[in-house]
């Protein structure tokens, strides 16, 4: 089992033993929620972390003025973190990839922009683009 996560320990999928892994476990909580979740559930600790390279956020929030001290990653949504996990993972195996898995982020993104289009904020204008704020 490989847990997607940036830690410390954690190795690019590139650098995986491919054929030894059948499942990804991916957190989905905020940077804020990481530790806690971490610490309810200790079995995670045994779990082989696996990181992506660095990638921008499409739709999540955008990269704050002032980065947290733990990471030096942008945030991306969990879907997008699937997304390029798996997109690294074709690549990996087959030495290209071709668009695979494209459809997680159609989906995402459609359903993002109906969001956006049809719910009010509080102040009664749109759906803001930075969520959670």
């Amino acid at each position: 089992t490989l847990l997607l996560f940036p830690s410390e320990n954690a190795v690019e999928v590139s650098e995986l033993d491919l054929s030894q892994y059948r499942q990804l476990v991916v957190l989905d909580c905020s940077w804020n929620c990481w530790r806690g979740m971490m610490m309810r559930e200790p079995v995670l600790s045994q779990y082989r972390a696996v990181k992506i390279k660095q990638q921008r956020s499409s739709f999540w929030r955008p990269l704050p003025k002032r980065r947290r001290a733990d990471t030096k990653m942008e945030p991306l949504c969990t879907i997008e973190a699937i997304y390029h996990f798996y997109r690294e993972l074709i690549h990996e195996k087959n030495g290209k990839y071709e668009g695979e898995v494209d459809n997680l982020m159609y989906i995402f993104a459609t359903q993002f922009s109906k969001l956006r289009k049809l719910a009010p904020d509080q102040r009664g204008g749109r759906l803001r683009a930075h969520w959670g704020e």
